[in-house]
């Protein structure tokens, strides 16, 4: 039998309730019917559990990725697309800097004439301080020159990290705070999870991708972690070109997973507009909004010329 540790959300409590009610296999569990509900697990548990197995067992079936909407007040909340938007993937090891953890690899993806990837690469402490504020700094100025605008990225690692380093580093703390509080960082994932049930096994971004992305990336069996430790090697080991081919694979993985996010949007845009679904008129914005958004561009400004600056004073000597 197939275990129920292949349906796509179940819990282990969820798994034994099951099972001692005598539906121990994601086929068992599809075939179900409601009169079939341990007692224990509620109605709404049950049933989305049964449709999540369901929906995957015909999957198995017939070969083809498919889905449901669920939660179209989700999909109809939706921001539209904004010239501004950004969609970042961050990279990190848990095991550099002596167990003590680094975040290496900021990236962001951007659409103004041609798509562009932007990279924000750390190597110690203090270039993560360094990366960080660029890339708080980049992200905040597209949002706040291009009113709504967004920051996208699937899954919640990339706010936990931003918000971790913030406190950290002591740095860019009401700037993370304005762009959290004001919603201008969305969680496609959680999107994708309230809106969507999928008929795959996981809710990984990879695992997405063959509704939306034609010849889908195949999961590669080396994690970022494993990648960055094996540049590491090669720096310590004094071999520069092998380490610069290792960031060059992890910056192209990294970028996909940027991409892969923009072509989700672009999907669940779709898909709102197929299922016919009512987007509310934007709300207009209210006048301390308007000072707020005037400040951070006021901020936005001041920043670059500081770059400018700091540039010319490094070129100007040559």
């Amino acid at each position: 039998d197939r275990d129920l540790s292949l349906v796509a959300g179940m819990r282990g409590d969820q798994r034994r309730k099951l099972t001692a009610a005598g539906l121990g296999s994601i086929d068992a569990l599809a075939a179900a019917g409601p009169g079939d509900r341990p007692r224990d697990l509620s109605v709404t548990a049950f049933a989305t559990l049964r449709a999540q197995a369901a929906l995957q067992v015909r999957q198995d079936a017939t070969g083809e990725i498919s889905y449901e909407v669920v939660g179209p007040e989700e999909l109809a909340a939706l921001p539209a697309p904004a010239p501004g938007d950004v969609f970042i993937d961050l990279a990190g090891d848990p095991h550099a800097l002596a167990g003590e953890g680094l975040e290496y690899l900021f990236g962001a993806v951007t659409e103004d004439e041609d798509r562009r990837f932007t990279a924000f690469w750390a190597h110690s402490r203090a270039q993560e301080k360094r990366a960080f504020e660029e890339f708080v700094d980049f992200a905040a100025a597209r949002v706040a020159e291009h009113p709504g605008s967004h920051v996208y990225h699937y899954a919640p690692y990339e706010v936990t990290a931003i918000k971790r380093l913030a406190a950290v580093h002591g740095t860019r703390e009401e700037t993370v705070d304005h762009l959290l509080r004001s919603g201008a960082v969305v969680d496609l994932h959680a999107v994708v999870r309230k809106a969507l049930r999928v008929s795959q096994r996981s809710y990984s971004i990879r695992h997405l991708e063959p509704l939306y992305q034609p010849g889908a990336r195949t999961k590669t069996a080396v994690s970022d972690v494993e990648e960055y430790e094996e540049y590491l090697a090669f720096d310590r080991s004094g071999e520069p070109e092998r380490a610069e081919e290792v960031l060059r694979r992890i910056a192209e993985d990294t970028e996909d997973d940027c991409v892969s996010a923009l072509r989700l949007f672009g999907f669940l845009h779709r898909v709102r507009a197929d299922a016919g679904i009512d987007v509310p008129e934007p709300a207009e914005e209210s006048a301390e909004d308007a000072l707020l958004r005037a400040a951070e561009e006021d901020v936005a400004a001041e920043r670059r010329a500081e770059r400018a600056a700091a540039l010319a004073a490094l070129v100007d000597p040559l």
